[in-house]
């Protein structure tokens, strides 16, 4: 489970507490990080918090629930890749396509320069990163012409800030294994992938 060992100084006896689960983490994070003036989640009305935690929560369970399945040295091979695709994977794009759509009607989604990045495009972004990895077609219906183009305008946005390529590049993030199975590190996965990925799986969105 993620960690997040914290240094309370809000009061004149400092003390420390420890975070756990990574939405608890990246919503700290978000608040403590802020610049004054920024327009926090808890500010938003109602059903927008819903919505934006609704996304939230489906990036992370989408992606603890693939890499459960990091732990069978076949998880990448067909049947299994197939099954992750149809049944998980473009479920996720076509659900958080549409919630994106909804809730930009509300408030921004796509982050420009200067914006403060948020929990909601953290964990989307994340998703989106690792579904490009296992499945680097996918990359097509993430462009304006495809199927899940606001996921895709997202991802981008974040992906390409200079202080988000500068931090990947420094810590060498895209040769991390995504979780502690050997069938999860970076190179088993493009090894796997070079063997079955193909735009045939775009067919059948």
């Amino acid at each position: 489970m993620p960690a997040l060992r914290v240094t309370d100084k809000t009061f004149e006896k400092r003390g420390e507490f420890l975070l756990g689960e990574t939405s608890v983490i990246l919503s700290y994070l978000e608040e403590i990080l802020a610049v004054p003036g920024t327009m926090l989640n808890k500010d938003l009305p109602l059903q927008t918090r819903a919505r934006t935690q609704m996304i939230i929560d489906a990036s992370l369970h989408f992606t603890n629930r693939v890499w459960q399945m990091s732990v069978k040295k076949d998880w990448l091979a067909p049947p299994s890749r197939d099954m992750i695709w149809k049944a998980i994977v473009t479920r996720y794009l076509r659900n958080t396509e549409a919630a994106l759509g909804e809730l930009q009607k509300e408030m921004k989604v796509v982050p420009t320069e200067g914006d403060q990045l948020t929990v909601l495009n953290a964990t989307v972004t994340a998703a989106i990163t690792f579904i490009t990895q296992v499945f680097p077609s996918a990359k097509l219906a993430l462009t304006p012409g495809g199927d899940f183009p606001l996921c895709g305008e997202l991802w981008k946005a974040v992906m390409t800030r200079p202080r988000v390529v500068a931090y990947w590049k420094e810590h060498t993030i895209v040769d991390e294994r995504w979780t502690i199975s050997e069938y999860a590190a970076a190179g088993w996965v493009a090894k796997e992938t070079a063997k079955y990925d193909s735009m045939q799986l775009l067919a059948n969105l």
